[in-house]
């Protein structure tokens, strides 16, 4: 009774349990040997003219398949290397299908005036189907109170070099870079410290295999590690860049731990070179006959500067840059530290307000007596999350 109970209570299990048919993973169909393309038998962009203006309109393919089956659509940028696939299972494509906003995948952006050769594939066929456009213009990833662009290189430069040492404001801002001094490093060359198309390292040489992240130029900074006066440098300071912001068209949240910078920093693998980034607030300053706060917000740079270098808060980040290749970087704006030079807040709240922002300083570090170097590309603010350009 015992052993029949047994083979009652398994068989139960094996004819009780019903099989799984749910697909697990994504659906694959291959071509059937009479597929084919309908109508025209094309597969082709809605661009007119086969130009794209990636800032009016997205991207949209068509073709038409005979049946239904597995594709794959890639975009391939053929200057700056960059790449977007789509893929899908269906009997068409279409603007229902999917539509491409400029997005790519990796690290590289693709660029304005270049050719984009779109390729479709179809699982169970070797025939490829392609199309060619030319971007007119690039997608444009400014959204106001998501993405701020601080330094497209394409449209913007660094508007000043500086230099951090114990000068007056004249000298510093008037009399700018090179600065005086007994002994200059390598760093006070401008032929070092500039835009760029190509990427150099420290001995100017071309690192021809590596392109620029976004648009056509870089900037760089490459020198050593010098004097000034005639004694050597403490902090190991070679120099750097800024521009003066206006923070209405940043136009950045006000809770500093919503705010992310970002920037793409490409690395030669020196372990001797840190990059560090100084962001200005624009806290106001106490008119004392009127009783109210004043606001430079200048569109004058060396106002700007004037104003927020002596009397108001600045606040540093640092990394150091000892990868080799480009690598984006992204570092919350709580994150920051207030300058440790006391004379950049005598006025300052030192509060976080990024919204305040009215000056970026970018500022090479050497270690002491060597060699540094580091290029960087398209730096930009972002609201809620680290920038992601493949979205």
């Amino acid at each position: 009774m015992k052993n029949l109970f047994i083979i009652i209570f398994l068989s139960s299990l094996v004819f009780g349990c019903k099989r799984r048919t749910d697909p697990i993973g994504p659906e694959y169909i291959v071509a059937q040997p009479d597929f084919r393309l309908l109508g025209d038998g094309q597969f082709t962009s809605s661009a007119i003219g086969k130009k794209l203006d990636l800032t009016k309109v997205k991207g949209t393919f068509y073709a038409q398949f005979s049946q239904n089956v597995s594709w794959i659509v890639t975009l391939n940028g053929l200057t700056s290397g960059s790449y977007k696939t789509f893929s899908g299972v269906n009997d068409k494509i279409d603007a229902t299908t999917f539509q491409w906003n400029g997005g790519h995948e990796g690290i590289y952006f693709f660029r304005k005036a270049e050719k984009v050769v779109a390729t479709l594939s179809i699982l169970g066929l070797d025939t490829r189907y392609t199309d060619t456009i030319t971007l007119t213009q690039e997608r444009n990833y400014a959204v106001k109170g998501k993405v701020s662009i601080v330094f497209n290189f394409e449209q913007s430069n660094l508007a000043y070099q500086f230099y951090d040492g114990p000068t007056t404001y004249e000298l510093t801002y008037k009399s700018t870079f090179p600065f005086k001094g007994d002994s200059l490093s390598d760093m006070m060359k401008l032929t070092n410290n500039k835009k760029d198309i190509y990427i150099r390292n420290i001995d100017g040489d071309t690192i021809k295999e590596e392109r620029s992240v976004e648009g056509t130029f870089v900037y760089r900074f490459a020198g050593k590690d010098g004097t000034y006066l005639g004694t050597t440098e403490t902090d190991y300071f070679v120099g750097g860049g800024g521009a003066p912001l206006v923070p209405a068209t940043l136009a950045l949240d006000p809770d500093p731990k919503n705010v992310y910078f970002n920037i793409f920093i490409y690395g030669t693998g020196d372990q001797n070179s840190s990059l560090v980034v100084n962001f200005g607030e624009d806290d106001g300053i106490l008119n004392t006959t009127t009783g109210k706060v004043v606001y430079n917000n200048s569109s004058d740079a060396e106002g700007r500067a004037k104003n927020y270098v002596l009397l108001e808060d600045e606040y540093t980040w640092q990394t150091k840059v000892d990868w080799k290749g480009w690598r984006m970087v992204s570092v919350n704006y709580s994150q920051l530290s207030l300058s440790a030079d006391g004379s950049k807040a005598l006025r300052g709240n030192k509060i976080l307000e990024p919204n305040r922002i009215a000056k970026i300083g970018l500022v090479l570090i050497a270690g002491l007596n060597t060699k540094a170097s580091v290029v960087f590309d398209y730096a930009v603010f972002t609201m809620g999350v680290p920038f992601n350009p493949n979205d």
